[in-house]
């Protein structure tokens, strides 16, 4: 079984932040109602009685917030659901890492890289004797349709209603080369060969109508590809140590 230095945590916390400000909202939507509602009533009566506006237009204003903040809402429930599907893969493709790979790898969930200008949020680094793999994980539904070299994949799927709708998904393998990219960088600049970084996509989903050079892995196929992936050399654990400084210098064994 492999080892896991690190676990998932930047969805994790994207969601709770998402969960958080939802529940502000809905707090602050029921008193800007409230407060609507009591001063049309309020201002009914004035403009009948004095023929002013002002009350009127103060519930016009707190109107015009409360639907503001429910359109931010309803935007951070769209957002949760994708949160929740990309952390699950995540997890569960973290759980097969772990579970197929030997004693000799190592395993980096959730890992912010970054060198210059280059920067990268990678879902998962494996270390191994054979090198060092860079993952890009998708949980997606419906159907994939796409090209190696576009820069977005459509999908396609139903919606709640079970209209057919299409929606643009940025490229994983184009996203996770700039990621390997990324990774090589720092590595040089550490003086650590980086002739050995393979990028590995997963998408979890077989319905799909892609053409690539470029393996497009099922969650199952992940495991099996890297262990039968070939070095130009093996890495002892010592090399491995010196990666994971690199990589994870906040690491302590």
């Amino acid at each position: 079984m492999a080892y896991v230095l690190k676990d998932e945590h930047n969805l994790s916390n994207w969601l709770n932040s998402l969960t958080h400000e939802s529940d502000v909202l809905k707090y602050v939507m029921l008193i800007e109602v409230i407060l609507a509602v009591l001063f049309i009533i309020a201002g009914f009566i004035i403009f009948i009685t004095k023929d002013s506006y002002g009350f009127l237009i103060i519930a016009g204003v707190l109107t015009f917030f409360a639907g503001g903040h429910w359109v931010k809402q309803y935007e951070n429930y769209k957002n949760s659901g994708f949160i929740k599907r990309g952390r699950e893969g995540e997890i569960k493709n973290s759980d097969r890492l772990e579970r197929g790979l030997d004693d000799d790898y190592y395993i980096i969930n959730d890992i912010d890289l970054s060198i210059g200008k280059k920067k990268s949020q990678i879902d998962h680094i494996v270390l191994g004797p054979n090198g060092i793999f860079v993952i890009e994980t998708k949980n997606w539904r419906g159907k994939l349709i796409g090209n190696e070299t576009d820069s977005v994949w459509t999908q396609v799927k139903e919606d709640k209603n079970g209209n057919t709708i299409e929606i643009k998904l940025g490229n994983p393998i184009v996203q996770n080369l700039r990621h390997v990219q990324t990774t090589k960088s720092v590595l040089e600049a550490n003086g650590i060969n980086s002739d050995d970084v393979f990028s590995v996509v997963v998408v979890n989903n077989d319905n799909r109508d892609i053409r690539t050079t470029t393996p497009v892995l099922l969650p199952g196929e992940m495991v099996e590809n890297i262990k039968w992936t070939k070095s130009s050399c093996e890495y002892s654990p010592k090399d491995i140590s010196k990666i994971i400084e690199v990589i994870l210098p906040d690491y302590r064994n």
